[in-house]
């Protein structure tokens, strides 16, 4: 393995590793929120929701550059971009979500 190949291939497993850790973050954080902070409302349904989601969308991220390895580019094939672009987007749009309720 060239020294640019291993470089990519340890990158990307470092990058999964991270997209991996911040899900366990979110999904612990989650359902501490209410007991540590007694003025802050408690989550609703939908804040839960959002949650599990933006988890979910952390670990297909992180499951993504598991892919990537075996390709070695984040654009081919199409269904590993179509991921990637479902998964930023999906993230984009439950942070938009976090920020108008002030979480």
């Amino acid at each position: 393995m060239h020294g640019a190949l291993k470089f990519h291939f340890w990158f990307n497993v470092c990058e999964a590793c991270v997209w991996f850790g911040a899900a366990f973050v979110v999904w612990r954080r989650s359902g501490r929120r209410v007991a540590r902070s007694p003025q802050v409302t408690p989550p609703t349904t939908r804040d839960r929701l959002v949650t599990h989601v933006a988890v979910l969308a952390l670990v297909a991220f992180g499951a993504s550059d598991i892919w990537e390895l075996s390709t070695g580019t984040w654009a081919r094939p199409v269904g590993l971009l179509a991921l990637n672009v479902a998964c930023v987007g999906t993230l984009a749009g439950c942070g938009i979500y976090r920020w108008q309720r002030g979480r």
